[in-house]
């Protein structure tokens, strides 16, 4: 079985904690062990992680239910919002999941609190 949008949600999730606490997730279990701790739900503790945007993105990577796991699209446009305004140029690659149709042909350009669309050609 391949991976699947919810595994990559969670996977990213896990490395975002490794990159935050410098520490593996449940580094101190044999590989086997620790999966299946995943597996009965386990996580790891976000209570090192001070800012609390980035807990929320973790948590909603590593939900415990599938269908709570971020989207790509959703993910994206978290990581999005921790950048400056008017730091960020959006396209449709960049913030839609093609298998979640809403918006055709625009780019969004952040300029401040408020983010303007406009339409291609």
């Amino acid at each position: 079985m391949g991976a699947t949008k919810e595994s990559v949600a969670f996977s990213i999730g896990m490395m975002l904690w490794e990159c935050l606490t410098l520490k593996i997730p449940f580094g101190e279990y044999e590989a086997e062990v620790a999966g299946q701790k995943i597996v009965n739900g386990e996580r790891p503790n976000l209570e090192a992680i001070k800012k609390q945007t980035l807990k929320a993105i973790i948590k909603g990577c590593i939900a415990g239910e599938t269908a709570e796991r971020y989207s790509m699209s959703a993910l994206k446009r978290e990581f999005i919002q921790l950048f400056p305004p008017g730091a960020v140029m959006l396209t449709i690659s960049d913030a839609v999941d093609y298998d979640e149709p809403s918006v055709q042909d625009q780019t969004q350009y952040r300029t401040g609190p408020e983010s303007q669309s406009i339409t291609n050609p």
